[in-house]
């Protein structure tokens, strides 16, 4: 392990890059999801519902 400091514009690049193209719409299908009813028996978890939909839908994950 590296004990490199990683610049502020190398952050935002990997970001920008890696995080921000799949955690975008999975947000916006959580807004979608939470403005559904709620359901008494199964409550949302934004969390874990958040996680699941990254798992399901993650592009670089092998089938």
């Amino acid at each position: 392990m590296s004990n490199q400091l990683v610049s502020k514009e190398e952050t935002t690049e990997y970001l920008e890059k890696n995080v921000m193209p799949a955690l975008l719409p999975a947000l916006e299908a959580l807004l979608k999801e939470a403005e559904k009813p709620i359901d008494p028996e199964s409550p949302l978890n934004p969390l874990h519902w958040l996680a699941s939909y990254l798992l399901r839908n993650n592009v670089k994950r092998k089938k």
